[in-house]
């Protein structure tokens, strides 16, 4: 089986807005083709952490690296050459489906498969931050 997608690694990465660091210190690893998924209470980074990967925002400090390659340059993003995308949150929910079954639709999943990513989901925690990272 093929797999598709890029590899992303975030080393270090730090953002604050006046006095709050909202991204302290984040690492992380998605081989390509891994579905993630990052789940924690409102206003602790996760919205920040995804505008980071998809070029949105600039961090502080650290790095985030596509396959192997840095995404940012002295606080400026590089080039790239394909595409991202985020679906914002107001919108990307249907609240008449389980967490796994939303997290399955992109996918366009049987009804087993948004289990199985969800099943395998939970990694790793972030205490400072109350957050955890997701990784099937």
């Amino acid at each position: 089986m093929s797999v598709h997608g890029i590899a992303v690694r975030i080393e270090k990465l730090n953002k604050s807005f006046g006095g709050n660091h909202v991204l302290k210190d984040i690492d992380l690893d998605i081989a390509p083709g891994e579905t993630f998924s990052i789940i924690g209470p409102s206003g602790t980074g996760k919205s920040i952490l995804l505008r980071h990967i998809i070029r949105l925002e600039t961090p502080d400090s650290g790095q985030i690296y596509f396959n192997g390659q840095p995404v940012f340059d002295n606080g400026r993003p590089l080039p790239q050459t394909f595409r991202s995308s985020m679906v914002f949150q107001s919108s990307a929910l249907f609240n008449s489906l389980t967490v796994a079954e939303n997290v399955g639709l992109w996918r366009g999943s049987t009804a087993s498969a948004p289990r199985r990513a969800s099943a395998s989901l939970l990694r790793r925690s972030s205490p400072s931050s109350g957050w955890k990272v997701r990784k099937g």
